[in-house]
């Protein structure tokens, strides 16, 4: 990019003279205009293709005016990435919107904030060895924790290559923000087996 000349012209700068620095600074502001915006000339001119944030390292939690929403990006203490936040006047602190831990094809485990009230939904598989069985939702460095108990839940049965098709596993209860139980029996009796399953949970962090 052009530096910009904010001395120019003087009054006493000829035409001649003062020519290429003029030049010079309207093609740095066509610079600076054109960076995130569709260029002079297109038909969405003046608009923007995206919106690029500068990483606050540490989060600032500017209070936002009345009827203002703030938007930022900030480093996430949880997925340690550059995430997108927001702050409102009713929000004391940054909200992320764009939070998720997954692995490419990785199924099995992960969770992604869902905005709003700070809701989450975390997702796993499982393996109940027979009866009652307690499961604690996973959390850390990397996770995380459910504040209250999770809103909603599903348990889906998984049948794979070499089990008994007459397995069954069902939700019996969500116990705490941290845990919930789950009871794994034969599909047509109540005789204990081990049955492997999937689980989903939305609510709040």
């Amino acid at each position: 990019m052009c530096p910009f000349n904010g001395n120019i012209p003087q009054p006493n700068d000829l035409l001649n003279a003062s020519q290429a620095d003029l030049l010079s600074n309207y093609v740095g502001l066509k610079t600076a205009i054109d960076i995130n915006h569709y260029t002079f000339g297109d038909l969405d001119e003046g608009m923007h293709k995206w919106v690029s944030y500068p990483v606050d390292v540490v989060p600032r939690n500017e209070p936002p005016l009345a009827g203002e929403i703030i938007t930022k990006c900030s480093t996430s203490r949880f997925t340690n990435r550059p995430e997108l936040a927001y702050q409102s006047p009713a929000i004391a602190s940054n909200r992320p919107l764009s939070e998720r831990i997954d692995v490419a094809g990785n199924y099995q485990t992960g969770w992604a904030t869902l905005s709003g009230k700070r809701l989450i939904i975390k997702w796993g598989l499982s393996e109940g060895l027979g009866g009652l069985t307690t499961f604690r939702f996973p959390e850390g460095p990397g996770t995380p924790p459910f504040v209250n108990p999770p809103y909603t839940m599903q348990i889906v049965t998984l049948c794979p290559p070499g089990f008994a098709t007459n397995i069954f596993a069902r939700l019996v209860a969500i116990v705490d923000a941290n845990t919930f139980s789950v009871m794994c029996t034969q599909r047509t009796t109540n005789n204990n087996a081990i049955v492997p399953f999937f689980w989903l949970a939305i609510g709040t962090v």
